[in-house]
């Protein structure tokens, strides 16, 4: 007789910053009675925002599966990636149906995946809003955190690329029109 299937329930969203392109996720995984609450920054820079919550989910079912599981319930936000994990056809997310198909070959085969609509930023009082309120904050904490590193990446790169070259004694011995120092 085979044993069923570990079950977890997998709500995650994202936090995706278009200027800089990175992006931050929340994951809360609950499974026989315990719970894993994770966040972080995506890896690699997301294209949009749904790309980021795409990632938020195999983030969270990664979790999951490494803790035994393999009949998960994803529940998003983001109803783009809810058709995709139901594999529901549209042309548009054709590359992440794909995506999804590699991840599970390579990472988490024989799982079931089945997802539902969790509806985001609602005042609603029920135990999925407040889970999914979770993953926001934390998305948006660990996002915001990426971003600062950026911006202090860009900083220091300004700063090291663009200053005075040394030859000058100051500002008045270059000539920007001419683009060369002046003699004399």
């Amino acid at each position: 007789m085979t044993q069923p299937l570990k079950r977890a329930t997998i709500i995650t969203d994202a936090s995706y910053c278009h200027s800089t392109k990175v992006a931050g996720y929340g994951a809360w995984i609950s499974m026989d009675g315990k719970r894993v609450q994770k966040s972080g920054v995506i890896k690699g820079l997301p294209d949009n925002s749904t790309e980021a919550e795409f990632k938020a989910v195999l983030n969270g079912i990664w979790i999951a599966y490494m803790h035994g599981a393999r009949d998960l319930l994803v529940q998003t936000d983001c109803m783009t990636v809810v058709q995709v994990l139901r594999g529901e056809p549209h042309r548009r997310q054709a590359r992440y149906r794909e995506e999804l198909s590699a991840a599970r070959a390579a990472h988490f085969p024989n799982c079931v995946i089945r997802a539902r609509h969790v509806k985001g930023h609602s005042d609603l009082q029920d135990a999925r809003s407040f889970v999914n309120r979770w993953c926001d904050k934390h998305a948006g904490i660990a996002m915001r955190e990426a971003r600062k590193m950026v911006h202090r990446k860009r900083k220091t790169t300004v700063k090291e690329y663009n200053h005075t070259p040394s030859v000058l004694n100051s500002t008045r011995d270059f000539n920007p029109a001419a683009g060369h120092i002046r003699n004399g």
